[in-house]
């Protein structure tokens, strides 16, 4: 069971990856914009980014429950940190960043996940039971971060690569749960 649930995070972070890099090539890149505005303009991608973000969500909770907590013993923090990133996931994925209310969801979804990504690293990077190297890793993740929120909110030029900054940002906690996984 084990190398299943491993198994089922790797298939998140490629299903996640892939859709990521199959909307913005296939829609065409504007680096000014975020991926949810790429997906909205179109609805097969609009619908391929709910879907597999959805799919992604339940196979990293599977990942969570029957490999993750029990192996490293992950605190209660980390449990509730890591479901409610998924929630955000899941809701970001299905509720467009459209004019009126949905785009105040979908805005507050993104927010929270942005925000609880570097929180998420943070736990790891506490729990000793993960071992130095991940624990580095995790302190680094939280770093890169924190220096690309910087970025966002103080250098106003660099909002114009935004799509630059959501993929990375993103991609650096996905490595952090790659490395645990198989270190």
């Amino acid at each position: 069971m084990e190398v299943i649930a491993r198994f089922c995070m790797v298939v998140a972070v490629v299903i996640m990856v892939t859709t990521f890099i199959g909307i913005v090539y296939a829609i065409g890149i504007n680096r000014t914009i975020t991926l949810s505005r790429h997906a909205v303009s179109h609805p097969y991608a609009y619908a391929a980014l709910a879907i597999n973000l959805t799919i992604a969500a339940a196979l990293m909770t599977v990942f969570l429950t029957v490999w993750l907590v029990p192996t490293f013993h992950m605190s209660g923090s980390y449990i509730l940190t890591f479901m409610a990133i998924q929630l955000c996931t899941v809701l970001v994925g299905w509720i467009p960043d459209k004019k009126g209310w949905m785009r105040t969801i979908h805005l507050a979804s993104a927010g929270i996940l942005f925000l609880l990504l570097p929180v998420l690293n943070l736990l790891m990077a506490l729990n000793p039971s993960v071992g130095m190297v991940v624990q580095a890793l995790a302190a680094a993740a939280i770093v890169m971060q924190l220096y690309y929120i910087v970025l966002f909110l103080f250098v106003p030029k660099a909002r114009g690569n935004f799509l630059f900054f959501q993929l990375s940002y993103l991609m650096v906690s996905f490595g952090v749960l790659v490395v645990v996984t198989f270190v």
